[in-house]
């Protein structure tokens, strides 16, 4: 009977940290399209990262503490990274990086 009830909350929580993630990726982007002139606009690089890192990775990552990432919820988040980083340099998905 415990097993189950343990066994159980496993997949409970592994729900919620899969939710939490996925709004909290919604969220980043959110905030990044929200100020994106600011983000792609003529501004130093490295004053672009420090802005990105304390407006935009403070919404993604808030409460992250609290969660027990699996592999597939990490390339999520990595995902998202790139995502911005791309954006931020106007990079398209069809260019490639060398």
């Amino acid at each position: 009977m415990y097993e189950r009830s343990l066994e159980h909350h496993k997949k409970v929580y592994v729900c919620y940290v899969e939710f939490e993630i996925v709004s909290r990726i919604r969220m980043m982007k959110r905030v990044f399209q929200d100020k994106r002139k600011l983000f792609t606009g003529k501004m130093n690089l490295e004053l672009k990262k420090r802005i990105i890192k304390r407006l935009v990775w403070s919404v993604a990552t808030y409460a992250v503490e609290t969660w027990i990432l699996r592999e597939v919820d990490r390339k999520k988040i990595e995902a998202s990274e790139v995502w911005i980083w791309r954006r931020m340099e106007k990079i398209s998905w069809r260019d490639k990086i060398k």
